[in-house]
């Protein structure tokens, strides 16, 4: 069930995650995480906090396929800045919308679980557009903040 805002716990700081010891449970949370992603007019991302485990995991919609990565951090920043509406999952189930000041293009690295579910490479991908500002928004929620804390609500 994803947590609905105004419960505290997204306001919670995640914790990196311990291979292999998180292995069971970055594993059950991918699973869980991935039909929100993959559905027509899904969430373009999503993190493990919205569904109450505070570790630091995030899913991302890729094309019509769910990526998942784990300890995700943004290493480059464009600071070309734009102001765009979004929205969030755990806020009315996406049905309210913010104004968010983001970068237009960050590189972010993790480590990208395969297809089964299973740690694989570290990669460092640079991302834009839609894709780029759900990896500065979900990395966000890692961090415990949430667009309310920084953007302003639109009709």
């Amino acid at each position: 069930m994803i947590i609905q805002y105004p419960n505290q716990d997204l306001h919670r700081k995640s914790r990196p995650v311990e291979l292999p010891g998180d292995l069971a449970k970055v594993q059950e949370l991918a699973k869980e995480m991935e039909p929100y992603l993959t559905a027509t007019g899904g969430a373009a991302g999503m993190s493990a906090i919205q569904l109450g485990t505070p570790i630091c995991l995030i899913g991302l919609r890729y094309g019509m396929e769910a990526m998942f990565l784990v300890n995700p951090e943004i290493v480059w920043r464009s600071g070309d800045r734009t102001e765009y509406r979004e929205g969030c999952i755990s806020i009315k189930y996406g049905k309210e919308f913010y104004l968010v000041v983001r970068d237009k293009m960050v590189k972010v690295r993790g480590l990208r679980l395969n297809a089964d579910f299973m740690p694989g490479a570290v990669i460092t991908l640079k991302v834009r557009d839609i894709l780029g500002r759900a990896v500065q928004h979900e990395i966000d929620h890692l961090d415990g903040k949430l667009i309310i804390d920084h953007g302003r609500a639109v009709a």
